[in-house]
C-alpha cells in the first residue's frame, strides 16, 4: 500500500482482504499512518487465482490488485 498523495494518511481500520473463486474474505487490519510517498508492505501468501482488494474503516473499496 502506497501513499501517492501529499499528506500523511491515517489507513487504521482499513482491511486487505484477499479473496478466490469461493469469495471467500482473509482480512488483515492495518494500523498505521502513511506519509507521502510511504509504502506498507505486507505478505499474505496470494494464489494465482486471488486478488487483494483494499478497503477503508467503512468497508468502502479504495483499490484492488489482481
Amino acid at each position: 500500500v502506497t501513499n501517492s498523495g501529499n499528506r500523511t494518511v491515517s489507513v487504521s481500520g482499513w482491511r486487505v482482504v484477499k479473496s478466490g473463486e469461493n469469495e471467500s474474505p482473509y482480512p488483515l487490519r492495518l494500523e498505521s499512518e502513511l506519509s507521502p510517498g510511504e509504502t506498507l508492505s505486507f505478505d499474505v501468501g496470494v494464489d494465482m487465482d486471488d486478488r487483494l482488494v483494499l478497503e477503508n474503516g467503512w468497508g468502502r473499496r479504495v483499490d484492488f490488485a489482481e
